[in-house]
């Protein structure tokens, strides 16, 4: 079974933008489009995109982290992470682990969950790591908080997680907005792997153009993975395209996915020596 796939999308699938019900669909028909990857890691979901999600026609196909709902900020919704796992692929070795992050002041956490698969041990997670915004100094002060929460997480998986571990999400991870950090020994980046030269904007208002024109782009959301057996063979940004037929109320703005893309990534296990 040299030729063992898994597949991962993550997406932060906009917890408050416009033509929400037209949104999730198309994100539900890319789901489909891509074969129902094996892991989907959700961020920015909330009660109300929940029910539409639950409503697909893949949603019972896949073990689900417990529904948890979390006020990030006194003005806002409620929204959350959501990590799936495809049943048909996987039995689960443990159950869904949430550990808040203890610096957060936004109710982020890392979502985790143990499972197997074609022979192999699997440790998948899912984050929404703290969001920048204010001036120089918070931003700073933000910046800081996420490079401590990406420390945490990669700390916590490489001493609790055997096997291939896999952490994916909207890590917020803006240069200049926040110290310098590497990935540990051992760690990889899919994207810089497979994509050298690409910059990977998955926020980028020059190809989006729900997203109010500021200039702004940047590849806000991340692969992370420690992988032994296992090695990325493909790594795309899904939700390019427009909406056909949908405008936001203004009637001025197309209408994408999201205001993110999302990233779909394929893994493949090594090839195994042949025994003489």
């Amino acid at each position: 079974m040299g030729d063992a796939r898994v597949s991962l999308l993550s997406w932060n699938i906009w917890h408050n933008g416009p033509c929400e019900p037209q949104r999730i669909d198309a994100i539900s028909n890319t789901i489909l489009q891509l074969g129902r990857p094996d892991v989907i890691c959700f961020q920015e979901v909330t009660q109300v995109t929940l029910e539409q999600l639950s409503q697909q026609s893949w949603w019972g196909m896949y073990h689900r982290s417990r529904e948890t709902t979390r006020k990030v900020r006194q003005d806002e919704e409620w929204y959350f992470t959501v990590l799936l796992l495809k049943a048909s692929t996987f039995q689960l070795v443990s159950y869904f682990l949430e550990k808040i992050f203890p610096n957060t002041i936004m109710g982020r956490c890392l979502l985790a969950v143990q499972a197997e698969a074609y022979g192999s041990s699997f440790c998948f997670a899912c984050a929404h790591l703290e969001s920048p915004g204010g001036d120089r100094q918070t931003k700073m002060r933000l910046g800081c908080a996420r490079v401590e929460q990406a420390s945490q997480s990669l700390k916590f998986l490489s001493s609790s997680c055997s096997g291939e571990v896999m952490i994916a999400g909207d890590m917020n991870w803006i240069e200049g907005d926040q110290p310098a950090w590497s990935l540990p020994e051992g760690w990889c980046d899919p994207w810089e792997v497979s994509m050298p030269g690409d910059p990977g904007y998955t926020y980028d208002c020059h190809r989006n153009q729900m997203i109010p024109w500021n200039g702004y782009r940047s590849r806000l959301d991340r692969v992370w993975c420690r992988l032994k057996d296992w090695v990325p063979v493909h790594i795309e940004l899904v939700g390019l395209s427009r909406l056909k037929n949908v405008r936001a109320l203004d009637n001025k703005r197309v209408v994408l996915p999201s205001d993110h893309f999302g990233i779909y990534t394929v893994f493949s296990r090594k090839a195994r020596p042949v025994q003489q």
